[in-house]
């Protein structure tokens, strides 16, 4: 539903947008939180994502408005885009909870880490 809000404000008002985008950013966070570390949070954020960006795709798609907000060319990739990001903010809300509840008990969530290795 917000997805779908988000794709007609995206053709009616900027202004409106943007704000709707960063109360759901902070959404994001906060279902990541409900998930203990980074890897569950984030596998709450890519698929809500993904539903997030079809649904705003979707919705922009049928109202063939203008964009009052860049879109890119590739409406796949704003999706997928939309996807990552969501895994991300998913991500650092899980973080947020496994630092929390390992701080509050540390001998319950000893390898509980927040840390990305790239190697």
């Amino acid at each position: 539903m917000t997805g779908a809000l988000s794709g007609l404000l995206a053709g009616s008002t900027a202004h409106g947008y943007w704000a709707l985008q960063a109360v759901l950013a902070v959404g994001s966070v906060l279902a990541g939180y409900e998930h203990t570390g980074m890897v569950p949070g984030m596998l709450r954020g890519v698929p809500g994502g993904a539903l997030f960006g079809t649904a705003l795709v979707s919705a922009h798609a049928f109202t063939d408005w203008e964009p009052r907000v860049p879109m890119g060319d590739s409406l796949l990739g704003l999706v997928l885009f939309i996807a990552a990001l969501g895994g991300s903010l998913g991500a650092v809300g899980g973080c947020i909870r496994s630092k929390r509840e390992r701080a509050q008990h540390p001998a319950v969530l000893p390898g509980a880490r927040c840390t990305l290795s790239l190697i």
